[in-house]
């Protein structure tokens, strides 16, 4: 993964050994969610990050659906657009071809 070092993938159980182990955010355990924090109001989500809740938005929308009768809003458009940029990412590493972007020397320049 770019920018993560072994050390941080381990952290999060995102290497091919730790994944899946540990305690870690999943559908099962509802991705940690703390409703206690959400019933107190000190989380809207209850979910630690927005980079976390980004995530369980992209897992648990599911599968691809026909949305070509629906009028979308301007973030549902968006959301669309990243969701086909997503598979035709997936696409062209399953044909063996680059994907682009996914060689940028850095993320912070």
């Amino acid at each position: 993964m770019v920018g993560m070092d072994r050390e941080t993938l381990q952290r999060f159980h995102l290497t091919p050994e730790t994944l899946g182990e540990g305690d870690c955010p999943r559908r099962s355990n509802y991705f940690l969610q703390d409703r206690k924090a959400m019933r107190d109001g000190r989380s809207w989500s209850g979910i630690s990050s927005l980079t976390m809740e980004d995530t369980i938005v992209s897992i648990s929308s599911g599968g691809i659906r026909n949305r070509s009768r629906e009028t979308l809003s301007t973030a549902d458009v968006a959301i669309s657009r990243l969701y086909r940029a997503m598979f035709r990412a997936v696409v062209r590493r399953r044909s063996q071809r680059s994907i682009r972007g996914a060689r940028a020397a850095s993320m912070s320049s």
